[in-house]
C-alpha cells in the first residue's frame, strides 16, 4: 500500500526508484565525488592561510617602518 498523499501507486513507485537510483549513483560515484571536493577545499584553505599570512607580515612591515 503506497502512503503517498494521492494514493497512487505510479507515484510512490517513481520516488522509490528515482531516489533509490540516486542514491546507487551517489554511492558508486562517492570517490569521483568526494577526492575532488576535498583537493578543492584543501587548496582554498592553503590559499586563504597564505593570503592571512601575507596581510599579517605586511601590517608588522609598516608597523616596524613607522
Amino acid at each position: 500500500m503506497c502512503k503517498c498523499r494521492d494514493n497512487t501507486d505510479d507515484a510512490c513507485v517513481t520516488f522509490s526508484s528515482l531516489m533509490s537510483g540516486l542514491f546507487l549513483t551517489v554511492r558508486r560515484n562517492v570517490v569521483s565525488i568526494l577526492f575532488p571536493t576535498l583537493c578543492a577545499w584543501a587548496i582554498y584553505a592553503d590559499w586563504s592561510r597564505t593570503q592571512r599570512y601575507k596581510a599579517d607580515k605586511a601590517k608588522k612591515l609598516e608597523a616596524a617602518q613607522h
